[in-house]
């Protein structure tokens, strides 16, 4: 899902640069991406229902608790992908950046929607970055106060299987890779 997600991203700043796209075009990827997101969304409640039907021991559980986990997967990786679009949109539409917002006006436009969304793109994606430093910030600073507090670290170890149930896989990721037990990779 993930590669799915790098590639839409590709995609859209391929289509920035050559200019094959406006807002409308943008607008219509993210309801597209709402309806993908509600289909994922109603196919994981019906493979939830099927692990409930299915007793403790039947070997059909295991099956179905992955697919009704990869379902949550492809929602919550849609969901991020519209959070994306939705910043890209919000910056298109009144940009944050001084610059953006001045030199926009002065180009024709054939020029300036590319522009505007490519800087929406790139500001979107600066967020993104100071979002996940943060979080792998307080996820060292836990890992080091746990260091220093043996208290802590038993209540962690103990808590453990709650922590990562209610964490996000993005979540597990940044904070595996913040604390050295996942493939670090650059964002």
């Amino acid at each position: 899902m993930r590669a799915f997600v790098w590639l839409a991203v590709v995609a859209c700043a391929v289509l920035f640069a050559s200019g094959c796209v406006d807002l409308a075009k943008v607008e219509s990827m993210k309801a597209e991406a709402v309806k993908l997101r509600e289909v994922a969304r109603e196919e994981g409640a019906l493979w939830e229902a099927r692990v409930a039907a299915l007793s403790p021991g039947d070997p059909l559980r295991v099956e179905a608790q992955a697919a009704m986990e990869a379902m949550r997967a492809k929602e919550s990786a849609l969901g991020a992908a519209i959070l994306g679009l939705e910043r890209v949109i919000e910056e298109a539409k009144a940009p944050s950046d001084p610059v953006v917002s001045v030199t926009a006006p002065l180009l024709p436009e054939p020029l300036r929607s590319p522009y505007v969304l490519g800087a929406a793109l790139a500001a979107a994606v600066a967020r993104l970055v100071q979002v996940k430093r943060g979080l792998a910030s307080v996820a060292r600073s836990f890992e080091k106060a746990m260091e220093e507090d043996e208290g802590l670290r038993e209540g962690v170890k103990r808590s453990a299987n709650t922590l990562r149930s209610i964490q996000t896989p993005t979540a597990q990721r940044i904070v595996d890779q913040a604390t050295g037990k996942g493939l670090a990779l650059p964002i």
